[in-house]
């Protein structure tokens, strides 16, 4: 009886292993497929001729990897399933946005899939101070500088985003102003002297949205979009209608942040109308339009002495700056020394 019993399993487990072998099927076993490797840059197939060096690696479900190392690509492998691009190292200058149609897919017996990695060339902002202008015509440098109430103090800068041209990113910019009450003269040239009485300076918010601007002198007809705007103090958010004490012989930071989204490799113009001039007698009768903050000085005669100087700069929020060096500029030093001329 015993014996029965040990040919009956005997059989069995011959059935067993002999189904095993004879019938496939398990994901990642057995079949044929190819699969193919391409690439693009900037949206075009690249390279344009024959192939590039480039790194990566696929794997399948189970088993080995295969490595390639070359743009267009195709391999002949010999197990179907799930396959997965990865490991994939850009060329020098580039950057992998995404792999598509997906990073993983599955190989069908007999069939094909295909992986393309698209890179784009690695994204830079730039930006450097350019000049001051008042009223819009630029200032010669040739100090003192001497304004009036009713004129708007303005900086340029010149920017842009490094990459695939056409393409669009997106920049959060901060520029700041610097500027230092010095005091008071009422003679030309005088030496500033500690304000008297009534002779205190303020800003006003006005933080018109235009106040901010970019053009590009090649394409007058390209603009930039601004996403939003928001006036700071020393980096706190202040609102339009509040009041700027400038203490004498203090320095006060004001702020503009914006962001923007830009065309990659086109040179912007970015102007900033800083403040207009008022009295304080009549300021809010001649109120300047597109202007961050009014500048408000007594009616009292006199040279109201300041200091200025500003910085802008410039972060990228949707990719990493290949390089952060020039991503802040500064109106060259000395700071400009304006000296604001009030009439009786």
């Amino acid at each position: 009886m015993k014996k029965k019993l040990f040919s009956i399993w005997s059989v069995l487990l011959v059935l067993v292993i002999s189904i095993a072998v004879v019938v496939p099927g398990c994901e990642g076993e057995g079949g044929e497929g190819t699969i193919n490797v391409e690439a693009t840059l900037c949206g075009e197939p690249w390279p344009a001729q024959g192939t590039e060096a480039v790194d990566y690696t696929l794997t399948p479900g189970t088993g080995s990897p295969t490595s390639g190392t070359e743009v267009p690509a195709s391999f002949d492998v010999t197990t179907i399933g799930e396959w997965t691009c990865e490991d994939v190292s850009a060329p020098a200058g580039t950057f992998l946005v995404d792999i598509t149609p997906n990073q993983q897919q599955t190989l069908a017996d007999g069939g094909n899939i295909t992986f393309t990695l698209n890179f784009e060339e690695e994204q830079d902002a730039w930006i450097e101070f350019s000049e001051w202008t008042v009223n819009g015509d630029p200032w010669p440098y040739e100090p003192p500088w001497e304004m009036w109430p009713c004129e708007i103090l303005d900086v340029h800068f010149q920017q842009g985003v490094l990459g695939c041209p056409e393409y669009l990113a997106t920049v959060n910019e901060t520029s700041r102003l610097f500027i230092h009450y010095k005091g008071w003269t009422d003679y030309a040239q005088g030496e500033p002297m500690e304000p008297m009485p009534g002779q205190n300076v303020s800003l006003y918010v006005v933080n018109d949205y235009c106040a901010v601007n970019k053009t590009v002198e090649e394409l007058p007809d390209l603009s930039a979009e601004k996403v939003s705007q928001n006036t700071t103090l020393w980096g706190d958010y202040i609102k339009a209608g509040e009041y700027i004490d400038l203490p004498y012989c203090e320095y006060t930071e004001v702020d503009v942040e914006t962001i923007w989204t830009l065309v990659k490799e086109t040179n912007y113009i970015k102007s900033i109308n800083w403040f207009g001039i008022s009295r304080l007698d009549d300021w809010e009768k001649v109120a300047h339009p597109c202007v961050l903050f009014e500048l408000i000085v007594p009616p009292i005669p006199g040279w109201y002495v300041f200091d200025v100087s500003a910085e802008a700069e410039v972060v990228l929020m949707d990719a990493e700056d290949n390089t952060t060096e020039n991503d802040k500029a500064t109106s060259p030093p000395p700071p400009l020394e304006i000296r604001v001329l009030v009439g009786p």
